[in-house]
């Protein structure tokens, strides 16, 4: 179990084994927090990360991380559950083309939270693959989850078991909004091949692993008939729970959230031996299936099945509900891990239940409320109409277009014909990457109007775009981030964008020294530590960690270093203000060794 407040390990699951590098890297998730997307291309790039130093100072460890790993990371989120961030951030338009938007088919929820990531050995002759089935979302959750890591030495023949995961890595793209490149699809591709012949290492007392992908070609899903069975799951619904209690002898144990039971008629839960919550002192916030509420406590989904000898443990993203079991409509991940009881950590069921070591010291007993809780109607439909208007603003087939303009450029959002929107009174809309005082009215898009966005500097330019949508009914509101195609998205804006973050020589030269040296920790130093005063002379010439030496010794060991030291020479060319980042007579010098394209 992941306790609260644990994301370092979540980050530290992403680290490459010893000897090897990271390679690429797939992620599914229902909702996304950019802000903590921000940080997964520095964990994978440059090896830790501490989540509390995302400040200004950190800003060139972003872009230089973001860069190493735009073309090997792709991350594919519920198109409707990409949060609008509580902040700005400039190089949140840098996220654009890791992020792929997707609906799941069924028309539920896209719900999986899973990573496959590729290591290749630094001697390049061997390969490991690993994958991680989470409950976990990629937001700043705080709550109780569970993650299972898997790892594992790729082969020369497929395995069999592995499958059902390859193939939602093939269907992946036929759900985004917008078509998946080319160049893309060619990477998915390299890593299914490499997934389908990976053969994982179990954990002790385990000998067999299965994947389950529920929502995509197979419809409902329970486990397997047994003789216990022990259930974690924060969301229920009573069709699933008599579903579940009809695939068992024994219904032990429920764990839940008290607001879920509530809403359960005890006739369902009568068939069950008993009903649990987490004990308040181990509850902590969540985020996941609503925006901006803080639900609180456990998060965690796990099925626990005895049958005969054998113990079935399945852990991954889907709740005990119709949605996620039985009726198709969400996309879900589970992992089934099977062994002899007796050698299981913990004997299976009965170590979960261990007063001591399991569960137990968690939970307390679930009591019924003495009266049914009251249920507004009126509120709930309103949740529904934003959630049917968020779906279908997303599908709407909406676009950007960029004009450029002497002080930066002017987005506007062009709808494809007038939007059916019931039960939204009100739109708003603004880019992610400026501040949301900035946002206009864009409500005439439902009327097949196009909108003008405010104008923003060229660095600032995104296809990321924040929406709020407010109901007629109630006081409630819905925001979410889509990512839109565009026309006329400026091509030097990632020069103006490295201008802004290498904003001194001090800072251009650290930038330097690191991509040729190799030393990642100074990407992230602050820029006084190396000092605009430092005579341009001394940066060059000093003995052992001096540019003129690293150059000569990129040229002969690492020439492709030289070439990560041209695109930032030629993303400064590309404006007055970046050729004045580089120290008088720095191009002379770099014409040595300069890489002709």
């Amino acid at each position: 179990m992941l306790a609260p407040d644990t994301r370092a390990m979540y980050l530290s699951a992403l680290q490459p084994p010893v000897g090897f590098a990271f390679e690429q890297a797939l992620a599914t998730t229902f909702s996304l927090d950019l802000a903590q997307l921000l940080g997964f291309p520095v964990a994978l790039a440059l090896g830790t990360f501490d989540p509390k130093t995302l400040g200004a100072d950190s800003a060139v460890a972003l872009l230089e991380a973001i860069r190493r790993t735009v073309g090997r990371l792709v991350v594919f989120a519920d198109a409707t559950h990409i949060h609008v961030p509580r902040e700005k951030h400039l190089l949140f338009g840098l996220l654009e083309p890791i992020v792929v938007p997707v609906l799941a088919p069924g028309g539920g929820a896209f719900h999986p939270k899973v990573w496959v990531l590729r290591f290749r050995s630094e001697q390049g002759d061997a390969e490991r693959v690993r994958v991680l089935v989470l409950s976990r979302n990629l937001s700043p959750d705080r709550s109780w989850d569970v993650a299972l890591s898997l790892e594992g030495t790729v082969t020369g023949r497929n395995k069999p078991d592995n499958r059902p995961l390859v193939e939602l890595l093939d269907l992946l793209p036929t759900w985004a909004l917008h078509p998946v490149d080319e160049s893309r699809s060619t990477r998915l591709a390299a890593l299914r091949e490499v997934l389908h012949r990976t053969e994982f290492e179990l954990p002790d007392g385990f000998e067999q692993l299965q994947f389950h992908v529920l929502g995509a070609r197979r419809g409902r899903w329970t486990p397997p008939r047994s003789n216990r069975l022990v259930v974690v799951s924060p969301f229920v619904t009573p069709v699933a729970l008599d579903a579940l209690a009809a695939s068992t002898e024994t219904f032990e144990l429920l764990v839940s959230r008290a607001e879920e039971l509530d809403a359960v008629a005890p006739t369902h839960l009568a068939k069950i031996a008993k009903c649990c919550i987490l004990h308040e002192n181990a509850e902590s916030e969540d985020g996941e299936e609503t925006t901006g509420t803080g639900l609180r406590g456990l998060h965690a989904k796990i099925y626990l099945a005895e049958r005969g000898w054998y113990t079935h443990a399945f852990v991954g993203s889907a709740n005990a509900t119709t949605p996620a079991l039985l009726d198709g409509s969400n996309v879900e991940v589970l992992a089934e891990l099977s062994g002899r009881t007796s050698r299981v950590p913990g004997n299976g069921i009965k170590g979960f239940l261990d007063a001591k070591e399991g569960m137990t010291p968690l939970l307390t007993p679930y009591a019924s409320p003495a009266s049914p809780p009251e249920v507004d109607a009126l509120d709930q439909a309103a949740e529904r109409a934003l959630d049917l208007a968020a779906r279908t603003l997303a599908q709407s087939g909406l676009r950007l277009t960029f004009a450029r303009g002497p002080e930066g450029v002017a987005p506007t959002l062009v709808p494809r014909g007038s939007l059916e929107l019931p039960g939204v009174s009100s739109l708003h809309a603004w880019p992610v990457t400026v501040d949301p005082v900035s946002r206009v009215d864009a409500t005439a898009l439902l009327r097949g109007e196009s909108v003008a966005m405010s104008g923003c500097a060229v660095a600032s330019a995104t296809t990321l775009v924040s929406f709020e949508l407010r109901s007629t009914t109630t006081e409630r509101t819905r925001t979410l981030v889509l990512s839109l195609p565009a026309e006329g998205l400026p091509g030097d804006r990632d020069a103006h964008l490295f201008r802004l973050v290498v904003d001194n020589r001090g800072r251009f030269l650290a930038y330097l020294l690191a991509l040729l040296s190799g030393v990642d920790a100074n990407l992230g130093g602050p820029a006084e530590a190396h000092s605009t005063d430092r005579p341009w002379a001394a940066a060059l010439a000093e003995t052992g960690h001096g540019l003129l030496e690293q150059l000569v010794r990129a040229r002969a060991r690492s020439p492709e270093r030289l070439a990560e030291i041209q695109r930032v020479v030629d993303a400064l060319r590309a404006t007055p203000e970046g050729c004045a980042l580089m120290p008088e007579g720095f191009l002379e010098v770099w014409s040595l060794f300069e890489v002709k394209r």
